[in-house]
């Protein structure tokens, strides 16, 4: 039982740092894209 828990807590863990990659991978896509129409 112990051994499932913590395979989950590591789970979760990874997954919500993948999350966090992808949204602050997506922060600055969306930063390039208003700088590059910003300035033409």
């Amino acid at each position: 039982m112990v051994t499932s828990i913590t395979q989950l807590l590591y789970i979760i863990l990874e997954i919500s740092i993948l999350i966090q990659l992808l949204i602050f991978l997506l922060v600055i896509q969306g930063q390039l894209y208003i700088l590059s129409t910003s300035h033409p």
